[in-house]
């Protein structure tokens, strides 16, 4: 098991971090259309 965890840590990190990139992104998206239609 703690072998496992070792390999998969850095992995998780990474996923973890896209995710919070691709929210960010649908928020900026959001955002903008928000603004568009308000235009």
């Amino acid at each position: 098991m703690s072998t496992q965890d070792t390999t998969t840590t850095p992995v998780k990190a990474d996923s973890d971090r896209g995710v919070m990139l691709l929210m960010l992104a649908i928020v900026a998206m959001s955002v903008a259309a928000l603004f568009a239609m308000g235009a």
